[in-house]
């Protein structure tokens, strides 16, 4: 068969069965697949691989319970990248402080680890982010036993403290000021700037006194 019929032919086979596809350029996922791509596919497709998602017994109940757990519906024709992109979008998004901090949870570090040392969404669904929550992998278990709710809420459990790690840094930094200036805990950090520039204001005049000897 020719080169240029082959690829068009597999074109189609992935169209029709993106659903439980991925497609790799230099062994790298595509997360959006676009004319683009299918037309170095063409000229190139030494440079690509494909990996076949199983969508049979626990994994397609996880799949689902992933749609329905992060994403909030089930799409008919739901694909890999609908669970996958709104979660890499999430962790692209954290502050740099989020993503290099080390005083997190060690499974929520985890977590958010296996983003960035994943290449394969499959692997990432189904191995690396169960076992960043201690959860064994999905790959073969019985569902009765291992029930993907268990592990999906624990997992929302480590993004929200992921979206909230940052937040919590500042909180605590405005209480830490609060108290050495004798403020009210209570205070936003709003409320404690302008309280601090009222009962401050002035000071810099003083900023060429000598202490005294």
């Amino acid at each position: 068969m020719q080169k240029g019929v082959s690829s068009l032919i597999f074109v189609a086979y992935y169209l029709t069965n993106q659903r439980s596809l991925a497609l790799y350029e230099s062994e790298v996922f595509c997360p959006l697949v676009t004319q683009e791509v299918f037309e170095i596919l063409a000229k190139r497709p030494e440079l690509f691989s494909v990996e076949a998602f199983d969508f049979t017994g626990i994994r397609a109940d996880l799949f689902n319970s992933y749609l329905e757990k992060l994403i909030g519906k089930v799409p008919e024709e739901s694909t890999l990248l609908d669970i996958v992109k709104p979660l890499a979008k999430f962790i692209a998004q954290l502050p740099q402080y989020t993503l290099s901090m080390k005083t997190l949870d060690s499974q929520t570090i985890a977590v958010r680890d296996a983003f960035q040392n994943t290449q394969s969404p499959m692997k990432l669904l189904f191995e690396t982010l169960p076992q960043a929550c201690g959860y064994p992998s999905y790959v073969g278990t019985d569902l009765n036993t291992n029930n993907p709710n268990d592990f999906l809420n624990e997992l929302v459990r480590h993004l929200n403290s992921l979206n909230k790690a940052y937040e919590n840094l500042l909180k605590n930094f405005k209480d830490q000021l609060a108290s050495a200036l004798k403020e009210p805990a209570d205070l936003n950090l709003a409320d404690l700037r302008t309280a601090i520039a009222q009962k401050y204001a002035g000071l810099e005049k003083f900023k060429d006194l000598k202490p005294l000897s």
